[in-house]
């Protein structure tokens, strides 16, 4: 027996229908007009949808507003929600933790704690660091601006001799 085999078809063959036999059409019912005339005043049934004149107008058309009849003992009325003017405060109950789950979040807050303080000092140091740099670049461009000055100096007294 194979796990993949294909299963034997069964052939299901129907058998033919009989045929009906053929009713006369003579046989039918016969209408007795006696028993129409005992006649009982129900009221008419009113239509489903019944479409009422249109008294508003869009656009100079007329609109036809379809009025429902409901059969089913329900009210028309769909209750509306009562908005509370004032918010009501619950009292503030203490809250229970888990100690497991306590202890977890005490220790991730200080370790963003610690984070932060090492952020800040990175921050910290490279201000610093830049600052330093800043200070060196002025002192190296008055260095150059100073020597620039002594060869002027310099090439304006030797040349003009």
């Amino acid at each position: 027996m194979g796990l993949f085999s294909r299963k034997k078809k069964e052939d299901n063959k129907l058998l033919p229908l009989p045929e009906f036999p053929k009713l006369p059409g003579d046989n039918l019912p016969f209408y007795d007009e006696q028993l129409h005339e005992n006649k009982v005043d129900l009221p008419l049934a009113k239509p489903d949808f019944a479409k009422s004149s249109a008294t508003s107008d869009f656009f100079g058309k007329k609109v036809i507003k379809p009025s429902f009849k409901d059969d089913f003992g329900f009210d028309n009325e769909i209750p509306q929600r009562k908005s509370p003017l004032t918010l009501e405060r619950r009292e503030e109950k203490p809250v229970f933790v888990k100690i497991d789950k306590y202890r977890e979040s005490m220790k991730t807050l200080d370790s963003i704690k610690s984070k932060l303080e090492e952020a800040d000092e990175l921050l910290k140091n490279l201000t610093k660091l830049r600052q330093d740099e800043e200070r060196e670049l002025e002192d190296w461009q008055n260095s150059l601006n100073e020597i620039r000055q002594k060869l002027l100096k310099i090439d304006k007294d030797l040349f003009e001799a």
